[in-house]
């Protein structure tokens, strides 16, 4: 038996060959085109195509050189719980053996076909599987299984579904996460533990976690992530993986780290330019220098992904970095301050600044840059971001954006802490680069006095449901229904389908009163932010 790709089996021969999972858009895979030389434009040229469909059809088939051979769709896809149609492929082959066009429409009326065999739905299979032998123990005991309820027996008196069974649990789950509106020990209430009885964990002192405020944002737009990570203990995997491009994470480090390394070469060499001074081209040969070490230890660790998209994509960012030159000016001489302070780390390993307690939780970060004014009464924190404004559009009027932007006030009050009470503290995030055109949000540095009542009130929801046991699992909807907080989640995998996570959502934050805290404080009072 040989089971793998269709395309690893070319130049083999087989009794039996079974294509599976013939669905339009895989089979065959979507090709895409040379940005550069179009097929279009190779055609005319006589240059070879890169996506010849009857070549690649030949070979796919080619590799199937049999006495028989079955070809199969799923109808359904059972992640999404969407609809799927069948491949080209597949609706040519059938067109061939039925004598006449068959579309994707076609294949429903066509189950009297003795070439076609449709199954109907997954209680179907079993019952076909049942007219062979079973596979395995589990087709075994689906079948039995299938067989107890076709004859009018119970589903709880099957001794699969014994109490406390693997099985029971798993029907307990889905019926509670599906048709409870309440939430319940399937999907984030604890509040029946002892830990929490009462709001028994509300009146504990605080741990000795050390919070990042990446992470604190994580866990208030989602408490079932906080509870997966911080109750039980998972953690994600890593998974390395072939890069074909650096990836955005990787290139918001990359940036970082040669912004880091500059500003701090420049001030150790007294070369940091007053605030209504302009950095000049002996800076711009000290920014490359360090690009160009940054790169070359990018390179090195991997990251970087294929010879010429890297090529792209470091271009891109020297032209950022230089633009980013003319841009600091700017913002230094609008706020009348210089570089003080460089990735400078609080409550880490070695850290010169130690933890930042507030509201009764302990903090650590590394705040990527402050600068000061030359009297030393005024402090701008600036936290760089190289993607798109896209989710801080509100800042100007929410400056913890519903708790999912805590990086502001927690950076400003370590940076208060630092510098003293009698310095005046104001931050913003900084977009520096090309797609966020350079600007600041909030559009005009938000003061301590503006941050803290609101920041006070995100951590006061975030204990309170934690310490009454209440984890709901919030997927972040927005009008397009995306799940906004799933999208670099660790624990994507193991929740419910998207479709469900969503229905279940809508219906529990509308019915369990236990949760209205929390919704305020994330959705406005239930409302979805249609930003």
């Amino acid at each position: 038996m040989f089971v793998g790709p269709v395309k690893a089996s070319l130049g083999m021969r087989f009794d039996k060959v079974y294509f599976v999972g013939m669905v339009e858009g895989q089979v065959p895979p979507r090709v895409g085109g040379d940005p550069l030389l179009p097929e279009r434009v190779r055609e005319q040229a006589g240059l070879p195509l890169l996506h010849d469909p009857v070549e690649e059809r030949y070979k796919y088939l080619a590799a199937a050189v049999g006495q028989a051979r079955t070809l199969s769709f799923p109808r359904s896809n059972n992640a999404s719980l969407a609809g799927q149609h069948p491949s080209r492929w597949f609706l040519e082959e059938a067109s061939r053996i039925h004598g006449s066009r068959v579309s994707s429409k076609d294949l429903t009326s066509l189950t009297d076909a003795p070439w076609l065999n449709v199954i109907a739905s997954a209680e179907d299979a079993i019952e076909a599987a049942a007219q062979s032998q079973p596979a395995d123990l589990h087709d075994y005991d689906m079948h039995k299984l299938w067989l107890w309820l076709q004859r009018g027996n119970p589903f709880e008196q099957h001794h699969l579904a014994a109490p406390s069974s693997l099985l029971d649990r798993a029907v307990q789950m889905e019926r509670a996460r599906t048709r409870s509106k309440d939430l319940t020990i399937w999907d984030g209430d604890l509040s029946s533990n002892p830990k929490y009885v009462d709001g028994a964990m509300e009146r504990t002192k605080p741990n000795d976690e050390r919070l990042s405020a990446t992470t604190l944002e994580m866990r208030v737009a989602c408490l079932y992530s906080y509870f997966l990570s911080h109750e039980l203990h998972i953690e994600a995997p890593e998974r390395p993986e072939e890069v074909a491009s650096i990836t955005p994470l990787d290139r918001g480090l990359l940036v970082h780290a040669i912004l880091k390394r500059f500003i701090r070469e420049a001030r150790d060499g007294g070369t940091v330019p007053e605030p209504g001074e302009s950095w000049d081209e002996g800076h711009r040969g000290l920014l490359d220098a360090v690009a160009d070490r940054e790169f070359r230890d990018a390179e090195r660790h991997g990251v970087t992904g294929k010879a010429l998209l890297w090529e792209m994509a470091r271009t891109e960012i020297r032209r950022d970095l230089h633009a980013f030159l003319g841009a600091d000016s700017k913002i230094r001489a609008d706020h009348g301050v210089s570089p003080y302070a460089a990735e400078l780390s609080f409550g880490m390993p070695n850290s010169e600044f130690p933890t930042l307690e507030w509201n009764n939780l302990r903090f650590r970060g590394v705040i990527d840059r402050i600068d000061v004014s030359p009297d030393g009464k005024t402090a701008l924190v600036l936290d760089y971001k190289t993607g798109g404004t896209w989710g801080y559009t509100n800042m100007d009027n929410d400056p913890v954006g519903r708790g999912t932007r805590l990086q502001l006030p927690v950076y400003a009050l370590a940076a208060q802490q630092m510098l003293g009470s009698g310095v005046d503290v104001k931050a913003a995030y900084w977009f520096v680069s090309s797609s966020g055109k350079f600007v600041t949000r909030p559009r005009s540095p938000v003061g301590l006095d503006e941050m803290q009542d609101p920041f006070t009130k995100v951590l006061d929801a975030f204990k309170a449901s934690i310490g009454r046991g209440l984890f709901p699992a919030n997927p972040g909807m927005s009008q397009s229904k995306r799940t906004e907080n799933c999208k670099y989640c660790d624990f994507d995998k193991i929740c419910p389908p998207q479709s469900r996570r969503v229905r279940t959502w809508e219906r529990k934050r509308e019915n369990d009163k236990r949760i209205a805290d929390y919704l305020s404080m994330v959705s406005g009072g239930g409302e979805e932010d249609s930003q």
